[in-house]
């Protein structure tokens, strides 16, 4: 299974910022993820003609049942980008294979949080009330008393509400601040990058 996780790391540039990202996924490999790559399925999130992007990439992709046929998007490739490069956008567009990327992802898949703050607020989660959400979804796996309880999947859905309550660095993070070890996001942008990676577990 993938998530996208944006990464704030205090850095004075683009590769400081890669490296010290590098530096803190290491100490999670295996608790939190078993691969992962810089942008992958979530690259050029960071741009900030991303969203005007996918709605006009809509009109060129035909979804069936809600999904995208990837035989479509190879075929349609360089419909997309153009029209990636029509609205300014640097490096390949968001729905390149992104196998095909390279180690440091693409154009935007590391910005400077001023760069990119507007975004970032987007995915920022709300530990309180994400956290009592949650628990209010783990009681679905508490069920009638004739039937048996799966005390496995309720005692992990809990543990997932108790990792947002506490903000902890987890599988379910939208935006992790590596400096504070927590959800916020610095009042201060000076100094500060965001890497977008896209983990696998």
């Amino acid at each position: 299974m993938h998530k996208g996780i944006m990464l704030i790391v205090k850095s004075k540039n683009r590769i400081e910022a890669l490296n010290k990202t590098c530096k803190f996924l290491k100490e999670y490999k295996g608790s939190v993820w078993d691969w992962y790559q810089i942008g992958g399925r979530w690259t050029q999130t960071l741009a900030p003609i991303h969203n005007e992007f996918l709605k006009k990439a809509n009109a060129i992709l035909e979804k069936e049942k809600g999904f995208l046929s990837q035989t479509e998007v190879e075929e349609k490739q360089s419909k997309l980008q153009a029209l990636w490069e029509k609205f300014g956008g640097k490096g390949k567009n968001p729905y390149t294979d992104h196998y095909k990327l390279c180690d440091e992802g693409g154009y935007y898949d590391v910005m400077s949080l001023s760069d990119c703050i507007k975004i970032v607020k987007e995915w920022q989660q709300d530990p309180e009330k994400d956290g009592l959400e949650m628990l209010e979804e783990a009681k679905r796996w508490l069920k009638p008393k004739q039937e048996k309880n799966n005390w496995d999947m309720y005692g992990y859905a809990l543990q997932k509400a108790a990792n947002m309550f506490q903000q902890d660095f987890f599988f379910d993070t939208n935006v992790f601040n590596t400096e504070d070890h927590n959800f916020s996001i610095p009042k201060e942008l000076k100094d500060y990058f965001v890497v977008m990676v896209d983990i696998h577990n």
